[in-house]
């Protein structure tokens, strides 16, 4: 009997640049922020091969994600605009 196992993709590494920017950019529009490590395959581990990469996550109704129940509160939203483009002035600069 043959087992197919489905393909697996490696870890890749978000780029420090970009990371440590996010914290510095949460803490310039005042927003609290903390470093977290992911264990889900996001488009992210695709394109960080190429590209300097990083991922901004805000809060879940009771931690609930990818799930029909999924909700998000506006002003957590809000928040993670703020940061994505305060991140992206700074970038922007350099």
């Amino acid at each position: 009997m043959d087992i197919t196992l489905p393909p697996t993709h490696s870890p890749e590494p978000l780029a420090t640049q970009v990371v440590e920017t996010f914290g510095k950019s949460a803490e310039q529009v005042g927003i609290p922020a903390k470093r977290m490590n992911s264990g889900a395959g996001h488009d992210s581990q695709n394109i960080a091969i190429k590209l300097k990469t990083g991922m901004i996550f805000v809060s879940s109704i009771r931690g609930t994600s990818h799930a029909p129940m999924e909700w998000t509160e506006w002003e957590d939203i809000e928040n993670g605009v703020k940061i994505l483009t305060q991140t992206l002035k700074q970038l922007s600069k350099g």
